[in-house]
Protein backbone atom coordinates (compact mmCIF):
# COMPACT_ATOMS: atom_id res chain seq x y z
CA UNK A 1 0.00 0.00 0.00
CA UNK A 2 1.66 3.02 -1.08
CA UNK A 3 -1.06 5.87 0.81
CA UNK A 4 1.18 7.96 2.77
CA UNK A 5 -1.65 7.49 6.46
CA UNK A 6 0.40 11.17 7.21
CA UNK A 7 0.09 14.09 5.49
CA UNK A 8 1.15 16.89 7.78
CA UNK A 9 4.69 17.50 8.71
CA UNK A 10 5.12 16.32 11.58
CA UNK A 11 5.62 12.40 12.44
CA UNK A 12 3.08 11.01 15.02
CA UNK A 13 4.64 9.01 18.22
CA UNK A 14 3.09 5.92 17.80
CA UNK A 15 3.95 2.85 20.73
CA UNK A 16 2.65 -0.20 21.12
CA UNK A 17 2.22 -1.71 25.10
CA UNK A 18 3.60 -5.63 24.54
CA UNK A 19 2.54 -7.74 27.46
CA UNK A 20 4.63 -11.10 28.27
CA UNK A 21 3.51 -14.13 30.28
CA UNK A 22 4.45 -17.60 29.53
CA UNK A 23 4.31 -17.83 25.67
CA UNK A 24 7.88 -17.72 24.73
CA UNK A 25 7.19 -20.20 22.01
CA UNK A 26 5.09 -17.69 19.99
CA UNK A 27 6.98 -14.73 21.18
CA UNK A 28 9.09 -14.29 18.26
CA UNK A 29 6.58 -14.59 15.46
CA UNK A 30 4.37 -11.72 17.23
CA UNK A 31 7.54 -9.45 17.34
CA UNK A 32 9.12 -10.02 14.41
CA UNK A 33 5.00 -9.25 12.30
CA UNK A 34 5.55 -6.18 14.46
CA UNK A 35 8.50 -4.97 14.06
CA UNK A 36 8.38 -6.06 10.19
CA UNK A 37 5.77 -3.22 9.66
CA UNK A 38 5.42 -0.88 6.40
CA UNK A 39 5.42 1.91 8.64
CA UNK A 40 8.47 1.38 10.56
CA UNK A 41 8.23 4.83 12.85
CA UNK A 42 7.47 3.55 16.49
CA UNK A 43 8.28 1.95 19.50
CA UNK A 44 7.27 -1.19 21.40
CA UNK A 45 7.46 -0.96 24.85
CA UNK A 46 7.30 -4.58 26.84
CA UNK A 47 6.14 -5.14 29.91
CA UNK A 48 6.71 -8.93 30.80
CA UNK A 49 4.78 -10.18 34.19
CA UNK A 50 7.36 -11.99 35.94
CA UNK A 51 7.33 -15.21 32.82
CA UNK A 52 8.76 -18.34 34.14
CA UNK A 53 9.79 -19.39 30.23
CA UNK A 54 12.24 -18.02 27.98
CA UNK A 55 10.47 -14.98 27.33
CA UNK A 56 13.03 -12.72 29.15
CA UNK A 57 15.43 -13.41 27.47
CA UNK A 58 13.85 -13.80 24.15
CA UNK A 59 13.49 -9.86 24.95
CA UNK A 60 16.76 -9.22 25.82
CA UNK A 61 17.97 -10.57 22.18
CA UNK A 62 15.84 -8.24 20.40
CA UNK A 63 16.54 -5.42 22.57
CA UNK A 64 20.06 -5.97 21.56
CA UNK A 65 19.30 -5.79 17.45
CA UNK A 66 16.61 -3.34 17.28
CA UNK A 67 16.56 0.04 18.99
CA UNK A 68 12.77 0.24 19.01
CA UNK A 69 11.98 -2.41 21.49
CA UNK A 70 12.64 -1.50 25.06
CA UNK A 71 11.89 -4.05 28.06
CA UNK A 72 10.76 -4.23 31.17
CA UNK A 73 9.96 -6.64 33.95
CA UNK A 74 7.39 -6.39 36.74
CA UNK A 75 8.83 -7.03 39.94
CA UNK A 76 6.37 -9.76 40.93
CA UNK A 77 3.43 -11.30 39.41
CA UNK A 78 0.48 -8.81 39.31
CA UNK A 79 -1.62 -9.71 37.09
CA UNK A 80 -3.59 -9.28 33.38
CA UNK A 81 -4.70 -5.21 34.69
CA UNK A 82 -1.72 -4.24 36.38
CA UNK A 83 0.53 -5.55 33.60
CA UNK A 84 -1.82 -3.56 30.46
CA UNK A 85 -1.91 -0.39 32.57
CA UNK A 86 2.01 -0.75 33.28
CA UNK A 87 2.39 -0.54 29.13
CA UNK A 88 0.25 2.57 28.73
CA UNK A 89 1.65 4.35 31.18
CA UNK A 90 5.61 3.24 30.71
CA UNK A 91 4.39 4.47 27.12
CA UNK A 92 3.04 7.43 27.53
CA UNK A 93 6.40 8.77 30.44
CA UNK A 94 8.89 7.82 28.15
CA UNK A 95 7.27 8.54 24.62
CA UNK A 96 3.98 10.40 25.53
CA UNK A 97 2.48 8.99 22.32
CA UNK A 98 -0.07 10.57 20.08
CA UNK A 99 -1.25 6.47 19.18
CA UNK A 100 -1.26 3.89 20.78
CA UNK A 101 -1.98 -0.17 20.50
CA UNK A 102 -2.21 -3.29 23.02
CA UNK A 103 0.24 -6.08 21.85
CA UNK A 104 0.23 -9.84 23.19
CA UNK A 105 3.04 -11.69 23.22
CA UNK A 106 1.30 -14.84 20.68
CA UNK A 107 -0.95 -13.19 18.01
CA UNK A 108 0.44 -12.06 14.73
CA UNK A 109 -0.22 -8.93 12.93
CA UNK A 110 -0.28 -8.13 8.79
CA UNK A 111 2.67 -6.29 7.56
CA UNK A 112 0.40 -3.10 6.73
CA UNK A 113 -1.59 -2.97 10.18
CA UNK A 114 0.02 0.12 11.31
CA UNK A 115 0.05 1.69 8.06
CA UNK A 116 -3.51 0.89 7.33
CA UNK A 117 -4.57 1.95 10.83
CA UNK A 118 -2.33 5.14 10.96
CA UNK A 119 -4.54 6.22 7.25
CA UNK A 120 -8.07 5.27 8.99
CA UNK A 121 -7.41 7.91 11.82
CA UNK A 122 -5.62 10.76 10.08
CA UNK A 123 -7.85 11.14 7.44
CA UNK A 124 -11.05 11.23 10.21
CA UNK A 125 -9.65 13.24 13.26
CA UNK A 126 -13.17 12.34 14.82
CA UNK A 127 -12.59 8.77 15.35
CA UNK A 128 -10.71 7.69 18.69
CA UNK A 129 -10.13 4.02 17.48
CA UNK A 130 -9.86 2.14 14.58
CA UNK A 131 -9.50 -2.05 14.51
CA UNK A 132 -9.81 -4.40 11.46
CA UNK A 133 -11.34 -7.64 10.73
CA UNK A 134 -9.89 -10.53 12.57
CA UNK A 135 -8.81 -13.81 11.65
CA UNK A 136 -8.42 -16.55 14.74
CA UNK A 137 -5.95 -19.13 14.12
CA UNK A 138 -5.16 -22.33 16.10
CA UNK A 139 -2.00 -23.20 18.17
CA UNK A 140 -0.50 -23.80 15.29
CA UNK A 141 -1.39 -20.66 13.31
CA UNK A 142 -4.23 -22.42 10.89
CA UNK A 143 -7.44 -20.80 10.29
CA UNK A 144 -10.19 -21.20 12.56
CA UNK A 145 -13.42 -21.47 11.02
CA UNK A 146 -15.40 -19.02 13.74
CA UNK A 147 -18.39 -16.45 14.12
CA UNK A 148 -17.10 -13.35 13.10
CA UNK A 149 -18.46 -10.63 15.47
CA UNK A 150 -20.69 -8.17 13.18
CA UNK A 151 -18.47 -4.65 11.91
CA UNK A 152 -19.31 -2.00 13.65
CA UNK A 153 -18.75 1.02 12.88
CA UNK A 154 -21.37 3.93 13.76
CA UNK A 155 -19.98 7.82 12.72
CA UNK A 156 -22.21 10.84 12.36
CA UNK A 157 -23.95 10.19 15.26
CA UNK A 158 -24.71 12.37 18.30
CA UNK A 159 -22.56 10.89 21.69
CA UNK A 160 -25.60 9.60 23.03
CA UNK A 161 -26.96 7.88 20.03
CA UNK A 162 -22.97 6.68 20.01
CA UNK A 163 -23.24 5.37 23.64
CA UNK A 164 -26.38 3.66 23.47
CA UNK A 165 -25.44 1.55 19.99
CA UNK A 166 -22.02 0.44 22.22
CA UNK A 167 -24.40 -0.55 24.41
CA UNK A 168 -26.91 -2.58 22.42
CA UNK A 169 -25.24 -4.02 19.58
CA UNK A 170 -21.77 -3.66 19.73
CA UNK A 171 -19.62 -7.40 20.23
CA UNK A 172 -16.07 -8.46 19.95
CA UNK A 173 -14.53 -6.30 22.78
CA UNK A 174 -11.55 -8.84 22.77
CA UNK A 175 -10.59 -8.12 18.88
CA UNK A 176 -11.35 -4.02 19.47
CA UNK A 177 -9.05 -3.82 22.25
CA UNK A 178 -6.13 -4.71 20.21
CA UNK A 179 -7.24 -1.86 17.19
CA UNK A 180 -5.06 1.52 17.70
CA UNK A 181 -6.80 4.01 19.80
CA UNK A 182 -5.52 7.84 20.06
CA UNK A 183 -3.82 8.17 23.48
CA UNK A 184 -5.27 11.49 24.73
CA UNK A 185 -8.81 10.17 24.80
CA UNK A 186 -7.36 6.14 26.17
CA UNK A 187 -6.45 8.22 28.94
CA UNK A 188 -9.61 10.01 29.75
CA UNK A 189 -11.44 7.17 29.43
CA UNK A 190 -9.55 5.13 32.18
CA UNK A 191 -6.88 2.88 30.04
CA UNK A 192 -7.96 -0.65 31.96
CA UNK A 193 -9.74 0.16 35.09
CA UNK A 194 -9.65 -2.83 37.85
CA UNK A 195 -12.73 -4.39 37.21
CA UNK A 196 -13.85 -7.43 35.41
CA UNK A 197 -14.33 -7.63 31.52
CA UNK A 198 -12.53 -3.95 31.63
CA UNK A 199 -11.88 -4.11 27.72
CA UNK A 200 -15.95 -3.74 27.36
CA UNK A 201 -15.77 -0.98 30.16
CA UNK A 202 -13.12 0.80 28.37
CA UNK A 203 -14.86 0.80 24.78
CA UNK A 204 -18.29 2.04 26.53
CA UNK A 205 -16.26 4.99 28.41
CA UNK A 206 -14.35 6.09 24.91
CA UNK A 207 -17.25 5.83 22.42
CA UNK A 208 -18.27 8.70 24.83
CA UNK A 209 -14.99 10.84 22.96
CA UNK A 210 -15.54 9.48 19.25
CA UNK A 211 -16.24 7.21 16.93
CA UNK A 212 -15.11 4.15 15.91
CA UNK A 213 -13.61 3.22 12.31
CA UNK A 214 -13.35 -0.52 10.93
CA UNK A 215 -11.09 -1.76 8.60
CA UNK A 216 -12.93 -4.64 6.54
CA UNK A 217 -9.29 -6.76 5.64
CA UNK A 218 -8.20 -9.52 7.67
CA UNK A 219 -5.16 -7.74 9.24
CA UNK A 220 -5.11 -8.90 12.52
CA UNK A 221 -4.56 -12.96 13.65
CA UNK A 222 -6.08 -14.04 16.90
CA UNK A 223 -4.74 -17.27 18.44
CA UNK A 224 -6.90 -19.36 20.37
CA UNK A 225 -5.63 -22.20 22.61
CA UNK A 226 -9.09 -23.70 24.03
CA UNK A 227 -12.92 -23.69 22.62
CA UNK A 228 -14.65 -20.55 23.52
CA UNK A 229 -16.20 -20.86 26.89
CA UNK A 230 -19.97 -19.56 28.26
CA UNK A 231 -20.24 -15.83 29.38
CA UNK A 232 -20.12 -17.15 33.22
CA UNK A 233 -16.81 -19.19 32.12
CA UNK A 234 -15.76 -15.90 31.02
CA UNK A 235 -16.43 -13.97 33.70
CA UNK A 236 -14.90 -16.67 35.97
CA UNK A 237 -11.75 -17.14 34.40
CA UNK A 238 -10.97 -13.31 34.23
CA UNK A 239 -11.47 -13.22 37.95
CA UNK A 240 -8.88 -15.67 38.35
CA UNK A 241 -6.05 -13.72 35.84
CA UNK A 242 -6.70 -9.87 36.16
CA UNK A 243 -5.93 -9.35 39.67
CA UNK A 244 -2.74 -10.85 40.34
CA UNK A 245 -1.90 -12.21 43.66
CA UNK A 246 -4.34 -10.11 45.53
CA UNK A 247 -7.62 -11.66 46.11
CA UNK A 248 -9.86 -10.45 43.55
CA UNK A 249 -12.04 -7.37 45.06
CA UNK A 250 -15.40 -8.72 46.20
CA UNK A 251 -17.49 -6.43 43.26
CA UNK A 252 -15.56 -8.36 40.43
CA UNK A 253 -18.55 -10.96 41.00
CA UNK A 254 -20.39 -8.50 39.44
CA UNK A 255 -19.42 -6.58 36.21
CA UNK A 256 -22.19 -4.91 34.58
CA UNK A 257 -22.84 -2.92 38.32
CA UNK A 258 -19.80 -2.28 38.84
CA UNK A 259 -19.52 -1.02 35.30
CA UNK A 260 -22.71 1.01 35.69
CA UNK A 261 -20.83 2.42 39.04
CA UNK A 262 -17.81 3.20 37.03
CA UNK A 263 -19.43 5.11 34.62
CA UNK A 264 -20.58 7.67 37.56
CA UNK A 265 -17.60 7.71 38.80
CA UNK A 266 -14.96 8.10 35.75
CA UNK A 267 -14.97 11.62 36.50
CA UNK A 268 -14.76 13.77 39.77
CA UNK A 269 -17.43 13.18 41.68
CA UNK A 270 -17.96 15.92 44.45
CA UNK A 271 -21.08 18.38 45.18
CA UNK A 272 -19.04 20.91 42.79
CA UNK A 273 -19.50 18.45 39.66
CA UNK A 274 -22.19 19.61 37.05
CA UNK A 275 -21.93 16.51 34.83
CA UNK A 276 -23.77 14.19 37.35
CA UNK A 277 -26.68 14.26 36.00
CA UNK A 278 -25.50 13.19 32.23
CA UNK A 279 -23.24 10.56 34.13
CA UNK A 280 -26.09 8.88 35.58
CA UNK A 281 -28.17 8.83 32.56
CA UNK A 282 -25.27 7.51 30.71
CA UNK A 283 -25.40 4.82 33.41
CA UNK A 284 -29.06 3.72 33.25
CA UNK A 285 -28.48 3.31 29.10
CA UNK A 286 -26.01 0.88 30.50
CA UNK A 287 -28.08 -0.47 33.06
CA UNK A 288 -30.92 -1.09 30.76
CA UNK A 289 -29.17 -2.55 27.61
CA UNK A 290 -27.76 -4.95 30.08
CA UNK A 291 -30.60 -5.67 32.05
CA UNK A 292 -30.49 -9.50 31.57
CA UNK A 293 -27.35 -9.77 33.08
CA UNK A 294 -27.81 -7.60 35.87
CA UNK A 295 -31.18 -8.76 37.14
CA UNK A 296 -29.14 -12.26 37.84
CA UNK A 297 -26.35 -10.20 39.89
CA UNK A 298 -28.67 -8.59 42.09
CA UNK A 299 -30.72 -11.78 42.54
CA UNK A 300 -27.00 -12.82 43.65
CA UNK A 301 -25.80 -10.13 45.44
CA UNK A 302 -29.07 -10.62 47.63
CA UNK A 303 -28.49 -14.21 47.67
CA UNK A 304 -24.59 -13.43 49.22
CA UNK A 305 -26.14 -11.00 51.60
CA UNK A 306 -28.44 -13.53 53.50
CA UNK A 307 -25.78 -16.26 53.29
CA UNK A 308 -22.86 -14.00 54.80
CA UNK A 309 -19.84 -13.68 52.26
CA UNK A 310 -18.39 -17.03 52.77
CA UNK A 311 -19.88 -17.53 55.69
CA UNK A 312 -17.99 -14.48 57.35
CA UNK A 313 -20.13 -11.40 59.25
CA UNK A 314 -20.58 -9.06 57.28
CA UNK A 315 -18.38 -5.96 56.53
CA UNK A 316 -21.43 -3.39 57.33
CA UNK A 317 -24.56 -3.62 59.22
CA UNK A 318 -26.59 -6.48 57.59
CA UNK A 319 -29.84 -4.50 57.60
CA UNK A 320 -28.03 -1.27 56.32
CA UNK A 321 -26.91 -3.60 53.27
CA UNK A 322 -30.36 -5.30 52.81
CA UNK A 323 -31.51 -1.95 52.12
CA UNK A 324 -28.53 -0.51 49.87
CA UNK A 325 -29.03 -4.03 47.55
CA UNK A 326 -32.89 -3.27 47.72
CA UNK A 327 -32.37 0.34 46.31
CA UNK A 328 -30.28 -0.92 43.51
CA UNK A 329 -33.02 -3.35 42.46
CA UNK A 330 -35.07 -0.77 42.44
CA UNK A 331 -33.47 0.88 39.27
CA UNK A 332 -34.71 -2.28 37.32
CA UNK A 333 -38.46 -1.48 38.34
CA UNK A 334 -37.66 2.44 38.03
CA UNK A 335 -36.28 2.38 34.50
CA UNK A 336 -38.56 -0.41 33.05
CA UNK A 337 -41.78 0.74 34.51
CA UNK A 338 -41.00 5.00 34.80
CA UNK A 339 -38.72 5.00 32.00
CA UNK A 340 -37.70 8.93 33.65
CA UNK A 341 -34.78 10.64 35.35
CA UNK A 342 -36.45 10.48 38.43
CA UNK A 343 -35.18 10.62 42.37
CA UNK A 344 -35.51 6.84 43.12
CA UNK A 345 -33.13 5.68 40.17
CA UNK A 346 -30.67 8.47 41.07
CA UNK A 347 -30.83 7.84 44.65
CA UNK A 348 -30.60 3.95 43.71
CA UNK A 349 -27.34 4.95 41.55
CA UNK A 350 -25.70 6.35 44.42
CA UNK A 351 -25.91 4.04 46.83
CA UNK A 352 -24.54 1.48 44.41
CA UNK A 353 -21.70 3.49 44.02
CA UNK A 354 -21.67 4.01 48.12
CA UNK A 355 -21.97 -0.05 48.43
CA UNK A 356 -19.39 -1.28 46.11
CA UNK A 357 -16.63 1.75 46.59
CA UNK A 358 -16.29 2.17 50.19
CA UNK A 359 -18.14 -1.26 51.83
CA UNK A 360 -17.02 -4.48 50.32
CA UNK A 361 -13.42 -4.21 49.70
CA UNK A 362 -11.29 -7.50 49.47
CA UNK A 363 -10.16 -9.10 52.59
CA UNK A 364 -7.77 -7.48 54.94
CA UNK A 365 -8.56 -3.94 53.96
CA UNK A 366 -9.48 -1.33 56.78
CA UNK A 367 -13.68 -1.59 57.54
CA UNK A 368 -14.56 1.71 57.16
CA UNK A 369 -17.04 2.52 60.22
CA UNK A 370 -21.19 2.64 60.47
CA UNK A 371 -20.30 6.63 61.60
CA UNK A 372 -18.29 7.48 58.59
CA UNK A 373 -20.92 4.99 55.88
CA UNK A 374 -24.34 6.98 57.38
CA UNK A 375 -21.97 10.34 56.75
CA UNK A 376 -21.27 9.08 53.03
CA UNK A 377 -25.40 8.22 53.05
CA UNK A 378 -26.22 11.74 54.02
CA UNK A 379 -23.73 13.24 51.09
CA UNK A 380 -25.09 11.29 48.63
CA UNK A 381 -28.62 12.24 49.51
CA UNK A 382 -28.15 15.97 49.50
CA UNK A 383 -26.12 15.31 46.38
CA UNK A 384 -29.24 14.10 45.30
CA UNK A 385 -31.18 16.98 46.34
CA UNK A 386 -28.84 19.57 45.19
CA UNK A 387 -30.05 17.64 41.43
CA UNK A 388 -33.93 17.16 41.93
CA UNK A 389 -34.89 20.22 39.91
CA UNK A 390 -32.89 18.80 36.96
CA UNK A 391 -34.13 15.44 37.70
CA UNK A 392 -37.71 16.88 38.01
CA UNK A 393 -37.35 18.78 34.71
CA UNK A 394 -35.62 15.94 32.71
CA UNK A 395 -39.48 13.81 34.38
CA UNK A 396 -41.45 16.16 33.01
CA UNK A 397 -40.16 16.42 29.65
CA UNK A 398 -40.14 12.61 29.70
CA UNK A 399 -43.55 13.15 30.50
CA UNK A 400 -44.09 14.96 27.42
CA UNK A 401 -42.73 13.14 25.15
CA UNK A 402 -43.54 9.97 26.40
CA UNK A 403 -47.06 10.56 24.83
CA UNK A 404 -45.07 11.19 21.23
CA UNK A 405 -42.83 8.67 21.57
CA UNK A 406 -43.10 5.06 19.93
CA UNK A 407 -44.26 2.56 23.07
CA UNK A 408 -40.26 0.61 23.55
CA UNK A 409 -39.34 1.81 26.73
CA UNK A 410 -35.51 2.96 25.44
CA UNK A 411 -37.13 5.24 22.50
CA UNK A 412 -38.65 7.16 25.15
CA UNK A 413 -35.45 7.12 27.06
CA UNK A 414 -33.23 8.75 24.44
CA UNK A 415 -35.89 11.56 23.87
CA UNK A 416 -35.26 12.42 27.35
CA UNK A 417 -31.64 12.33 26.89
CA UNK A 418 -31.61 13.95 23.55
CA UNK A 419 -33.88 17.35 25.00
CA UNK A 420 -31.50 17.76 27.93
CA UNK A 421 -28.72 17.52 26.68
CA UNK A 422 -29.96 20.06 23.60
CA UNK A 423 -30.80 22.43 26.42
CA UNK A 424 -27.08 22.24 27.70
CA UNK A 425 -25.81 22.70 24.30
CA UNK A 426 -27.81 26.02 23.86
CA UNK A 427 -27.15 27.07 27.44
CA UNK A 428 -23.93 27.14 26.82
CA UNK A 429 -23.90 29.30 23.88
CA UNK A 430 -26.37 31.81 24.85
Amino acid sequence: MNTNPINNTKKPCICFGLTLYNNAKYLPEALDSILNQSYRDFHIVAVDDCSSDESGRIMQSYVKKDNRVLYFRNETWSGMIATWQNAFQRARELFNPDYFAWASDHDKWHPEWLERHLHVLSKHPDAVLAYPRTAAIDANGEILALTEPEEFEKCGITKIDRFYHVCRKMSGAGNKIYGLFRAEPLLKAGVFRSLTMPDRLLLTEISQYGSFRYIPEKLWFRRYFAPIGTFEETVQSQVEKLFGPVQPPFAARFPYIMHCVSLILSEPFDEDHPDLLSRLLLSMIYWESNSKYIVQEVAFLDDIMKKGINNEQLPIDAGLLKSVSEAIGGICSCVNERHDGSRETASALLFGVMLFKNYLSPAGAVRETIQLQQMQINKMEYLVEKYKSKLDKAKEEAAYWKKEAASETFSRLKLMIRKYFKGRHTQRHK
